[in-house]
């Protein structure tokens, strides 16, 4: 992962065989996404909110071979 501004990281990784292609992310959070208000939305808020650090770190590595 390279910021586009970044020419001079961009022509290093070029060097090794690097092959550009876009980067796409999606966040969850903030006020102005769909479902954020309704209970689900709520719900998990709260869940991630009170839950302890090793869950967050659990959930990480489970999840981030599949979207990472």
């Amino acid at each position: 992962r390279t910021d586009c501004d970044n020419t001079g990281l961009r022509a290093f990784k070029s060097l090794w065989g690097a092959e550009e292609s876009p980067l796409e992310y999606t966040r969850y959070g903030g006020r102005h996404h769909v479902g954020d208000s309704g209970i689900a939305g709520r719900s998990l808020r709260l869940a991630i909110r009170h839950a302890p650090p090793a869950f967050g770190r659990l959930v990480g590595e489970v999840l981030y071979r599949h979207f990472g």
